[in-house]
């Protein structure tokens, strides 16, 4: 990147300029930022949704665990579930960013005897002797402590690409630097950002660039326009989190980590309705809504089915009073 010139080199030497860029780079698995770790996903020790070679094996795995120990640093799990001891290790402050979400999924690892271990980091893997050795997340805290495992599941540490974090366009963090609401660069006020790469802290997720991208949309056009850019992102971003074979809770919230939810019920219930949501509606809306440019946020969902549920509930009242009467 070249933002004082507008313009970018490609890896072959070609210099592009432009006029506006967006930048949609997105994050990148930092295996190798835990020892031994890369080594256990190769012989199979550990497994991983974020490798492309172990992502297809885990249900393998998982058929033909035995009785033991499950170590999930950061997630899941099958049938033998009452021969399987499972331990959850997170490096955050609690299960989930948003209290409401948080507080439900403590009472489902609670009913289902799941042990949840927070402010943890995983540092080593031994794939060897099947052992994984942990930190307590304090700067004061040097020292490890090792459990043993049959089947580890890691969720690695995330990072944007070298040819971002170590460009003009990056914060401190390595991310965009650009502001949290308009998506427009701090510095350099024709790059824009979109994804997993921008530095606002907000939960990555399909639902998330959708908003995005309304914003953008937007924005960029005022750009173009010459005008001061207006539309705003509140943060919005969602979240399926499965509890089971066939039931989910769907989290929604923003950059103030208060829900945002969009159906006129209690999304933090297990339900088997936000289940058949997730497998057969939301990969329809992603591939024929989102990626084609006809569906950004559930915004206009959410406020009519508000206005459904309020005349709806004074449709009730009136039929109450005329029956007193």
């Amino acid at each position: 990147f070249d933002p004082d010139n507008n313009c970018i080199f490609t890896e072959s030497g070609d210099k592009v300029n432009y006029e506006y860029l967006i930048v949609a780079l997105g994050v990148q698995s930092q295996f190798d930022q835990v020892k031994g770790l890369n080594k256990s996903l190769i012989n199979g020790s550990a497994t991983s949704m974020f490798d492309n070679n172990a992502a297809p094996k885990i249900y393998e795995s998982l058929q033909e665990l035995q009785p033991g120990r499950m170590l999930f640093s950061c997630s899941k799990s099958a049938g033998i579930r009452t021969k399987v001891k499972i331990d959850l290790f997170t490096p955050f402050k609690q299960l989930f960013l948003v209290n409401k979400y948080s507080k439900r999924l403590h009472e489902i690892c609670q009913q289902r005897d799941l042990n949840v271990h927070e402010n943890i980091d995983l540092v080593e893997v031994d794939s060897e002797r099947k052992v994984a050795f942990f930190r307590k997340k304090d700067p004061q805290c040097s020292e490890t402590f090792e459990e043993k495992y049959d089947f580890l599941y890691v969720a690695p540490p995330l990072a944007p690409p070298k040819v971002l974090s170590c460009s003009k366009l990056a914060d401190a963090n390595g991310m965009l630097d650009i502001d949290s609401q308009t998506l427009i660069h701090k510095r350099f006020r024709t790059v824009f950002g979109i994804g997993d790469c921008i530095g606002c802290g907000v939960g990555r997720s399909f639902g998330a660039v959708g908003a995005q991208a309304k914003v953008l949309t937007k924005n960029i056009i005022s750009a173009m326009l010459e005008r001061q850019p207006k539309a705003l992102y509140s943060g919005y971003t969602s979240c399926s989190i499965f509890t089971g074979s066939n039931k989910l809770l769907f989290a929604e919230y923003d950059y103030n980590f208060e829900p945002l939810e969009t159906f006129p019920f209690d999304q933090s219930k297990e339900r088997k309705s936000l289940f058949l949501l997730q497998r057969d509606y939301l990969p329809e809306l992603y591939w024929n809504g989102l990626i084609k440019g006809k569906w950004d946020d559930p915004t206009r969902w959410r406020k009519f089915l508000r206005v459904r549920d309020k005349f709806m509930e004074r449709r009730k009242k009136r039929s109450y009073n005329g029956l007193i009467k």
